[in-house]
């Protein structure tokens, strides 16, 4: 996870300020051996997040495979879940981690999220 120190703290009146962002892996097995590019579409958000005054929070399953229990710990507390995926498997592991958030948030999801 790539926590962005410059994120506000939260809020004081207790509105949910967390923005959960996350990008699959794109190959499998999981190769940790792989170089990896950052992920400039997704960071291209946090800037525009922050001003606003949003905590951002940036998953990269390609290079951090325990991220669901990290996930499962910060999104009570997240006024959005967003993910991102190219074609292939990636798309899988998308569909994959949306269901994972939606077992996690079970009676808290509204009918607006799209899965």
């Amino acid at each position: 996870m790539w926590p962005f120190h410059k994120s506000v703290p939260q809020r004081a009146d207790g509105i949910k300020n967390r923005v959960i962002l996350s990008f699959p892996a794109a190959d499998e097995p999981l190769n940790l051996n792989r170089k990896y590019e950052f992920p400039l579409f997704i960071v291209s958000l946090v800037p525009k997040l922050i001003k606003k005054n949003f905590r951002v929070h940036i998953f990269d399953e390609r290079v951090q495979l325990n991220c669901r229990e990290q996930m499962e710990a910060l999104l009570p507390d997240a006024v959005c879940f967003g993910v991102s995926s190219m074609t292939g498997f990636q798309i899988l592991r998308a569909i994959e981690m949306v269901k994972f958030v939606r077992l996690t948030l079970t009676g808290t999801m509204r009918s607006s999220c799209v899965s």
